[in-house]
Parts: C-alpha cells; sequence; structure tokens
C-alpha cells in the first residue's frame, strides 16, 4: 500500500471517530511521533539501556512465552 492510500485510509477512519478518548490519544500520538526532540536521558538512565543492551546480546533474556509460563507456575505455588 502506498503512502497517500495509507493516509486517505487512516484520514477516512479518523473522520468516523466519535469517542473523545480514542481521538485524544491519536492526537497525543500524532503529536509524539512529529516532535523529533532527543529525549535527554540521566547517566543512571543511560547506564540501565547499556546494561540490557548487554544482557540482550549474552542471551540473557527470556521470551514472552517462557516469562509467562513461570509466572503460572509461580502463581500455582501461591
Amino acid at each position: 500500500m502506498n503512502v497517500a492510500l495509507t493516509q486517505k485510509l487512516i484520514i477516512d477512519k479518523v473522520k468516523s471517530l466519535e469517542d473523545p478518548f480514542l481521538l485524544e490519544a491519536i492526537e497525543s500520538l500524532l503529536s509524539f511521533s512529529v516532535n523529533k526532540e532527543k529525549f535527554k536521558l540521566t547517566d543512571e538512565q543511560k547506564k540501565k539501556i547499556e546494561d540490557s543492551r548487554s544482557q540482550f546480546l549474552n542471551g540473557e533474556y527470556s521470551d514472552q512465552n517462557a516469562y509467562f509460563s513461570e509466572l503460572r507456575l509461580w502463581l500455582k505455588e501461591k
């Protein structure tokens, strides 16, 4: 699907919306995506991101299914 057609489909769908909360959420999302301002991270936040990247690259993570399986087992024990 090309960009012009996608834009038209989105505009048509938005025009038909009447839920003010949904419209506000869409507006907020669009405002966020248009705002190209970079986030300013603290040194602690940067360190946590770097630690997370290292853990991922070292295979120190679980996929969502494994996590929920573990969680279900833990909940059954309670």
